[in-house]
């Protein structure tokens, strides 16, 4: 009988986005999110702002498969909600690697985006995290993300 030897490695990652972080910009949006790289199912995370745009709370939202995650407007803002947040950016990695958005990441995040309208918590954009790459809807101008601003963009 022959023995195989298997190697193992594990890779420590932060496992959140610190809090207080300002995320201004879509590359420190996706600094913080970098931890959802090489995930193997896809994962929807949100990042709850002050109006400093400074992160105070980090929820994650839905865990799908490899190639999908289910979100709904009520899982997102009842937590949003609850910490009276003043605006959110919503983040999901692509376990491809590929960050390029599908046609139903523009679906959800314009339904996300007329929900936070009625409520008063605007979405203020929108990260795919892939392989070392990312996109940003809001900078890619794939979605009106009606009038709402970054600090800087």
């Amino acid at each position: 009988m022959r023995l195989r030897e298997i190697e193992l490695s594990f890779v420590v990652r932060d496992a959140v986005a610190p809090l207080g972080t300002v995320v201004n910009q879509p590359e420190k949006v996706a600094d913080a999110f970098r931890f959802l790289e090489g995930r193997t199912k896809e994962q929807f995370w949100m990042a709850i702002l002050d109006g400093r745009h400074s992160i105070v709370g980090i929820h994650r939202v839905s865990e799908g498969t490899v190639g999908a995650s289910l979100v709904h407007p009520r899982e997102v803002f009842l937590p949003a909600l609850h910490a009276a947040a003043s605006a959110i950016i919503v983040v999901h990695n692509h376990p491809s690697g590929h960050p390029d958005p599908s046609e139903e990441d523009i679906a959800v995040t314009k339904r996300l985006i007329e929900s936070g309208r009625l409520l008063g918590i605007p979405v203020l954009d929108h990260v795919v995290i892939g392989r070392g790459r990312f996109t940003s809807l809001r900078r890619e101008g794939l979605v009106d993300f009606q009038s709402t601003t970054m600090l800087t963009q």
